[in-house]
């Protein structure tokens, strides 16, 4: 194969070309092809050729190194930007961050979270081993060959020292990474001073807390959607089961019937959902079967969520229930006794006392009917005494009527209380609204008749003396198993909070009286009244029928 002349050969063959074609041109004014023309013409598209190829590779090795540098540019760009973002995170991050050499364990760089956890500057630090800065040498050393090893990612607490030489606790995470052929330890230490003393606080607090629960006397148990989470000593003890067994178990267990169990999950729930806290009566029953008396507080963990937890708070009320019926059925026998009394009393002022007085009247008015001349002066005492006589007659048979009306075994307790609210209309001026609805069909036994009687008695009189009313109404509606008795006036009324306050500093016995027999009496009694505005009592008394008594 013929060897392809050079880029200098087929240059200096052209120019010889060239001169010889302008040598003949001059000699000759037209020239046919000859070789030499055919070979240069040839020579000068093969040297076209050659260029144009030459030029393309050029053009094509060109962009490909521009291409070369400007994706070298956008490294160098890329690198010194993340070098930067490193540099910004490094800095930023609040967690002290030391790099140190795995071998000599030299500090090769820290942020300045460190600087500031320490206490050393950066030069400073640069000059120091991670045994500088840490009391405990042997733990640490054998951590950070772990950590090398990769055998440890998070070395457990440790205690490290700061320039001023007080200790304080790290929580360490760490990493290994290769920098310049060596080997490079990364530390993330984080200050848990606080925290440690945070959960040693916490720590107590719950020692003391369930100290607390150990020691009260209470039952108290956290419930989660009715089932008992956890229960301290006096749970179990008051229900006679062994300690921690009622852990898990289902709150029913202490219900003698699904009655009064879905009762308390109703009303105690509902008031601890509206109102934030619940409380309630309920009656439960021991391991053994018998039948308690409780009393339950309840609060939530998270008021929005009840199904986080309950913690609820059970007194054992039955003694107290017992002692709080004893003295109920005191205080009742004893009211009982003194309407007894009362109507001793009554029956004697009524049938003795005022007969002998009506007698010792009768002879005051007759004992001068045989006489025929008696002074003038004589007379008039003696009528001046019958009259003291009737008026005395008169005292005692309304006393006799005030302690124990006789109308009232007589015509029953509805006529009686409207004889009565004609009398109190014509002795006092209060024009007395009496309306009943129900009461005359209910069997009320002797002692219902007598206290409502009373009731009503007790305040019309406090309308009678504080009032200044010119209208009272009485309402009384039998309502099995309730009476509820409505006692209105349109008096000058007073306020309620204010006249509370004075009732143990003033002697006026009215509102007390009644509070104290409705209270006996197991009922309930609210007033309602403001200045000028009247004042509206309301009583609910719950009674037993006589027949079924």
């Amino acid at each position: 194969m013929a060897k392809m002349p050079t880029y200098e050969e087929l240059e200096q063959r052209v120019q010889e070309l060239e001169k010889l074609a302008v040598e003949r041109t001059k000699g000759e004014e037209t020239v046919t092809d000859s070789m030499e023309e055919k070979e240069l013409r040839n020579a000068h598209n093969k040297l076209e050729q050659r260029v144009k190829e030459r030029t393309t590779e050029l053009v094509t090795a060109n962009q490909e190194l521009r291409k070369q540098i400007q994706e070298r540019k956008r490294a160098e760009q890329t690198l010194q930007e993340s070098e930067e973002n490193y540099r910004h995170l490094f800095q930023t991050i609040t967690d002290a961050i030391l790099l140190f050499d795995a071998q000599t364990r030299q500090f090769i760089d820290v942020n300045d979270a460190a600087v500031s956890l320490y206490g050393y500057r950066r030069e400073e630090f640069l000059k120091l081993t991670h045994q500088d800065i840490t009391s405990e040498p042997e733990d640490s050393d054998i951590s950070i060959r772990q950590t090398i090893e990769g055998t440890l990612a998070r070395i457990p607490v440790r205690y490290h020292k700061k320039k001023d030489g007080s200790i304080f606790p790290v929580e360490i995470s760490t990493s290994t990474f290769t920098l310049r052929n060596r080997n490079v330890l990364c530390g993330v230490m984080r200050d848990i001073t606080e925290r440690k003393r945070a959960q040693e606080e916490l720590s107590e607090r719950e020692q003391i807390m369930k100290a607390i629960l150990s020691a009260s006397p209470v039952g108290i148990c956290l419930v989660r959607n009715r089932i008992i989470d956890q229960a301290n000593r006096a749970m179990d003890r008051i229900w006679d089961y062994q300690e921690g067994s009622l852990v898990g178990e289902s709150t029913r267990v202490l219900y003698s019937d699904d009655e009064e169990y879905h009762r308390v999950g109703q009303e105690f729930y509902s008031e601890i959902k509206e109102k934030g806290i619940g409380h309630l009566e309920t009656r439960w029953v021991t391991k053994d079967g018998r039948k308690i008396h409780c009393f339950l507080q309840g609060s939530p963990l998270d008021p929005s969520d009840l199904s986080k937890g309950v913690i609820i708070a059970a007194m054992d009320m039955t003694e107290l229930k017992r002692a709080e019926d004893l003295v109920l059925n005191l205080s009742q026998m004893l009211m009982q006794s003194q309407e007894r009394e009362r109507q001793m009393i009554s029956h004697e002022l009524h049938d003795s006392i005022a007969q002998n007085l009506s007698t010792l009247k009768i002879g005051c008015d007759l004992i001068f009917d045989d006489q025929a001349a008696i002074p003038h002066e004589l007379k008039v005492k003696m009528a001046k005494y019958s009259n003291l006589l009737d008026q005395t007659i008169t005292a005692v048979r309304n006393l006799a009527y005030d302690l124990r009306p006789p109308v009232l075994d007589e015509i029953g307790l509805v006529k009686a209380l409207a004889t009565y609210c004609e009398e109190f209309y014509e002795n006092s001026g209060v024009k007395v609204d009496f309306q009943s609805a129900g009461i005359h069909k209910l069997h009320l036994d002797s002692n219902t008749e007598i206290h409502l009687y009373r009731l009503v008695q007790e305040g019309l009189n406090n309308i009678r003396k504080h009032a200044h009313a010119t209208r009272a109404t009485i309402k009384m509606v039998g309502t099995f198993p309730n009476i509820i008795l409505r006692i209105e006036d349109n008096g000058k009324g007073f306020d309620v909070t204010a006249r509370e306050l004075k009732l143990n500093k003033e002697k006026r016995m009215g509102l007390r009286s009644m509070k104290e027999r409705v209270k006996l009496l197991q009922g309930r009694m609210t007033i309602q009244s403001r200045p000028m505005k009247g004042t509206k009592i309301l009583i609910t008394y719950p009674f037993k029928d006589k027949n079924s008594e």
